[in-house]
């Protein structure tokens, strides 16, 4: 979400998607962005008309995973029978193929790479082309997991987000709050992505 704003701040037209039958995060999508955010599921869409729901017009498509990457309805073969999310999803539209891993790096630092370096040998088509950093103490704390992450992978991070309080959403039972209910949302992530465009690389991103 707050990538999206941040390329909405550069004054991108970003189409927003998210990845499995979630309503509450394209709520957050379309206010931050505009426009309507599309879901894009295997299981209840027809494959093959998934290519047309990212066919609009758009100066960027950013597509938000769910889960986890490798999370499906089959803990060993992947999707082998089209019923899958986020890394399955890649089999249907050819046109996604740069994939963003974003790892959380709170309490830790070159054990990042491990991470990032398991989710992008875990399945030769991984399709991972860069690490976005999360939760981030500070400039030095990123620079260790950097340097960590392009040596054990050879992956480049681009860019970082900061631990932030402000950027908690409220949740309940069930998931979040759905965006008409928090007040000053669009003003607030306005702010955010301003901030947080000193600490994320739009261009190595783009």
């Amino acid at each position: 979400l707050l990538l999206m704003a941040a390329l909405r701040e550069r004054g991108l037209d970003v189409a927003p998607c998210k990845v499995g039958p979630d309503y509450i995060d394209t709520g957050f999508h379309e206010l931050v962005c505009g426009r309507p955010s599309h879901n894009l599921d295997s299981f209840l869409i027809e494959p093959r008309d998934l290519p047309t729901l990212l066919s609009r017009p758009a100066d960027i498509t950013v597509i938000e995973g769910v889960m986890g990457y490798y999370d499906g309805m089959d803990a060993t073969e992947g999707a082998s029978e089209g019923v899958g999310l986020g890394h399955d999803f890649l089999r249907h539209v050819d046109r996604c193929r740069l994939i963003v891993h974003v790892v959380d790096v709170s309490g830790s630092a070159a054990s990042a790479a491990a991470t990032v370096k398991g989710f992008m040998t875990l399945r030769e088509d991984s399709g991972i082309a860069g690490v976005l950093v999360n939760r981030v103490s500070g400039a030095h704390h990123y620079e260790l997991v950097r340097d960590a992450v392009a040596h054990y992978t050879g992956l480049p991070c681009v860019g970082y987000i900061e631990k932030h309080v402000n950027l908690a959403l409220k949740s309940r039972h069930l998931g979040l709050v759905t965006a008409g209910e928090i007040r000053d949302l669009r003003e607030k992530m306005q702010t955010l992505a301003a901030q947080a465009e000193k600490t994320l690389g739009i261009d190595a991103l783009l």
